[in-house]
């Protein structure tokens, strides 16, 4: 158990994995206030999280490849996770708008 607290110490305590936390909650919030504008907000918070699970995806393979050093050009779940986690914070609290 000991073992697992320290995982997600570590994870949480990563500072690239913090940025991407806030980067996924950021882009899915822009697109979700842009589109909600236009589409119901279903719709919104649902074509804001695909978008912006795109572009998290699509950073991790961008880190992936520009990786300096060539032995340590791997795809991080812990980066996709990150983002995601962020995403899955917009899809709930739009979930406030819902009431």
């Amino acid at each position: 158990m000991k073992k697992f607290w320290e995982i997600i110490k570590a994870f949480v305590t990563d500072k690239t994995n913090q940025i991407l936390y806030l980067l996924g909650f950021g882009i899915a919030a822009l697109l979700y206030i842009l589109i909600v504008a236009t589409q119901k907000l279903f719709w919104a918070m649902i074509i804001g999280a695909i978008i912006s699970s795109a572009i998290i995806v699509a950073i991790a393979f961008y880190r992936k490849q520009n990786e300096k050093d060539k032995e340590k050009r791997k795809l991080k779940a812990s980066d996709i996770v990150a983002g995601e986690l962020g995403v899955l914070l917009l899809i709930l609290a739009s979930f406030i708008n819902f009431g």
